[in-house]
């Protein structure tokens, strides 16, 4: 595992079943790499704010619910560096049961333009860091 953060489920992210509504996990997907840039000391914007990311993909693979005010862990397993797209594996469990795995791949696009470019130097240094 490189990352792990927990999330308690909140009463906006439950349906009249008190189960998360599955739109939620490409939020904490998408949180869990914002939270895993942070801690290692980059922003969300790269290059001098040049370069941003997009969600390009996110496929979650269903296996329990999470209830309102249970506590998930969401772990980023592994990265898989392209060259404009990195993919990133991760499980979303709680007390050791998994609720989900899920496969993002992330686009970096121009800030001015929102076309497609590589995968920021900076970041790239990290994931080697991490692989």
């Amino acid at each position: 595992m490189i990352y792990e953060l927990e999330h308690k489920v909140l009463p906006e992210e439950v349906d009249a079943f008190q189960v998360v509504n599955f739109s939620n996990y490409l939020r904490w997907c998408s949180m869990t790499f914002i939270h895993y840039l942070e801690s290692v000391g980059l922003d969300v914007r790269f290059n001098n704010g040049d370069t941003e990311f997009r969600v390009a993909r996110l496929n979650v693979n269903y296996v329990a619910s999470a209830r309102l005010n249970d506590v998930a862990k969401i772990s980023i397993c592994s990265f898989k560096k392209m060259r404009n797209k990195l993919e990133i594996h991760l499980v979303i469990a709680m007390e050791g049961k998994v609720l989900t795995r899920a496969k993002m791949a992330i686009a970096f696009v121009q800030s001015c333009n929102s076309q497609l470019t590589f995968i920021p130097e900076e970041l790239a240094k990290v994931l080697e860091k991490a692989s």
